[in-house]
């Protein structure tokens, strides 16, 4: 790869920062001034604690990997610092300051040089724990919209940054599908991926396009169980990205899967609500369905990958394994979805959205 065009998948497949719990006691003692007990997180990539001060306090500290530009980690230092700046009506983590005013430092190790960042701990459940009901559905719809609304007009010289899970660059995942053992899997992710080249891709440039969160999965999004299983928060903005808005959609939907009934009943509750706050155009309606289908195909090419990559005894890999083996299910099960079908569920879902809307000064009347 050029360093114009640099490995997507550099970053996930080095090895996490060897920071030890002890590590991260220290380091909020020295930088940060507080007294914790700390356990760790799981993470893709970098290496994160949760962190509890005596009095109750709670922090994440995340160290970032070696191998991730610098720049990266700005910018995802940058964009909660804009969402705070903005008070939007959206829960996110918050930076803390170090005792010297930085929102982050550099530490090293024998792998090199890490950047240091100490956020808010965001209390909540996290979405994969629970059930999905369509009142969830359609709250998590408007919690994203309103989350893109909060980055909207962000700009960082790290947007663009190379990602295996950046859309615009789905072309290459098909370089993992043969890491996929199931063949007729493996057909359905190189069709979705055909498609997506084909078909959808050409047309990005003409989207609306901004900064996005782009892993809006469950296991980033918080509820508030006491309040009827609102969702509470987002966490977890290592994946951000610049690519069209409506690529925000349908990652978050593609984890919306019911096996029973509709396949596409809950995707449809959630962009409708999506639609209710940040109306969406036909054409990115349309495009939902395929490109919640690319989505799932790197999630599988992804995960294939990975087991082949890491070792048996990696927790982020017993992970991933329990979190998203039914991805290629949801896969197979789209793939039965004629195009047209999907179009028109999501277009009633949207229009049904936008007749309530119309009625909504009537009723206040």
């Amino acid at each position: 790869m050029s360093a114009d065009n640099p490995d997507p998948l550099r970053v996930i497949a080095a090895a996490a920062p060897s920071f030890s719990v002890a590590d991260a006691v220290a380091i909020a003692a020295e930088y940060y001034g507080l007294e914790v007990s700390a356990r760790e997180l799981v993470s893709e990539r970098d290496r994160n604690f949760h962190l509890r001060t005596g009095d109750g306090r709670e922090f994440v500290l995340k160290i970032a990997n070696s191998a991730e530009d610098p720049l990266v980690t700005d910018f995802q230092i940058q964009a909660l610092l804009f969402i705070e700046a903005r008070q939007a009506d959206v829960a996110t983590p918050t930076i803390v300051r170090t005792l010297d005013g930085r929102a982050s430092i550099e530490l090293t190790s024998g792998a090199g040089t890490h950047l240091v960042r100490l956020v808010t701990y965001l209390p909540g459940v996290l979405l994969v724990k629970q059930p999905l009901p369509m009142a969830l559905c359609r709250d998590f719809g408007a919690y994203a919209a309103r989350l893109g609304r909060a980055l909207s007009g962000f700009g960082h010289p790290a947007a663009n940054q190379s990602l295996i899970w950046n859309m615009n660059e789905a072309a290459r995942v098909r370089d993992l599908t043969h890491y996929i053992p199931d063949d007729a899997v493996r057909g359905q992710v190189i069709e979705a991926l055909r498609h997506f080249e084909v078909q959808v891709h050409p047309l990005f440039p003409e989207l609306r396009t901004q900064v996005v969160h782009n892993d809006l999965n469950p296991e980033n999004v918080l509820i508030d169980r006491p309040n009827g299983f609102r969702i509470a928060g987002v966490i977890d903005f290592g994946d951000m990205v610049r690519c069209p808005l409506v690529v925000d959609v349908a990652v978050a939907a593609s984890y919306l899967r019911a096996f029973e009934g509709n396949p596409l009943a809950r995707i449809a509750a959630f962009v409708a609500a999506y639609h209710a706050v940040t109306p969406l155009e036909l054409r990115e309606i349309d495009l939902v369905f395929d490109l919640i289908r690319v989505r799932l195909a790197t999630t599988v090419s992804v995960l294939h990958w990975r087991i082949a990559q890491r070792g048996a005894d990696d927790p982020y890999l017993d992970n991933s394994v329990s979190a998203e083996s039914t991805a290629g299910k949801f896969l197979k099960l789209l793939s039965a979805v004629p195009r047209e079908h999907a179009w028109q569920i999501l277009r009633q879902a949207c229009a049904s959205t936008d007749v309530a809307l119309q009625r909504e000064p009537d009723l206040a009347d």
